[in-house]
Parts: C-alpha cells; sequence; structure tokens
C-alpha cells in the first residue's frame, strides 16, 4: 500500500507511516490481478480498481458492489470484516506477531494485540479447536 483514495474522492498517502506496507497474497489473488490489471480501465493515476473512466471509483459505488456480491452469496458483512478476515487467518496460519502488525498497518504490537490478542492460539484453543472441528466434519 503506497497511498489512499478515501470516501471524498480524495488521494493522498496513507494516514500513518505504518500505513505503508505490502500485503501477502498467494498465488490465486496474484494472477487474478495480473489479469485484471489486463483488462481494467486505463487510469492515468495508476489505481488497482478505477472508475469506469479511468477516475477514483466513488465509496458508494464500491459499497453497492459489495452489498450485491453478499447479496448473490447469501453472506452478511461489514466492508471492514473483510480486514479481521484476513488478520484471523494470519494468525491461523502462523504468521509473527511483528509480521502480523506490519501487514494490517498498525503502528504497534501492543495495538494488535488489544484487538486480535485472544486469536493467537493457545493449548486451550487448540483443544477447543479440534473439538469443533470433530462436530463439524466429523
Amino acid at each position: 500500500i503506497r497511498q489512499r483514495a478515501d470516501a471524498y474522492n480524495q488521494m493522498g498517502e496513507p494516514k500513518s507511516r505504518a500505513g505503508f506496507r505490502d500485503i501477502p497474497a498467494g498465488p490465486m489473488v496474484l494472477n487474478a490481478l495480473r489479469r485484471w490489471k489486463l483488462r481494467c480501465p486505463k487510469s492515468d493515476l495508476g489505481l488497482v480498481f478505477p472508475a469506469p473512466q479511468g477516475g477514483i471509483l466513488q465509496h458508494t459505488r464500491t459499497q453497492d458492489r459489495f452489498r450485491k456480491l453478499q447479496d448473490k452469496v447469501e453472506v452478511t458483512m461489514r466492508w471492514h470484516d473483510l480486514r479481521h478476515f484476513a488478520v484471523s487467518l494470519w494468525i491461523e496460519q502462523g504468521f509473527s506477531i511483528k509480521e502480523i502488525m506490519t501487514f494490517a498497518g498498525h503502528s504497534s504490537i501492543q495495538m494488535t494485540m488489544e484487538r486480535y490478542g485472544h486469536l493467537f492460539p493457545s493449548p486451550d484453543h487448540q483443544k477447543a479447536m479440534a473439538l469443533v472441528e470433530a462436530k463439524l466434519l466429523g
């Protein structure tokens, strides 16, 4: 992440120094982004998801598309829940707290732990999740 566009169609730097970061992505996501780059509207702004005419995609339009996708897959969530889901997956995959702090754009490990500390595995969590798996998957 090197820049942001906000709900008021203003572009600028991320809100904090921690906002400048790289976020891990798997090969399927990276390939989808490469394909998208070839067919998306061209933009002098270099945006990943530009408006059809190449400018900044309005926040309301993004939210409308997100709601339509939710209806299609019959899921209800907030846009920000995707961020929490990503952080939860990084924790589950065993990334270090420092890596998660950086990926999430948090300014300190303390901030990450205050928000997500309860998700880090412990022997009790592992046992509880094994029980959940047994119930769900047999």
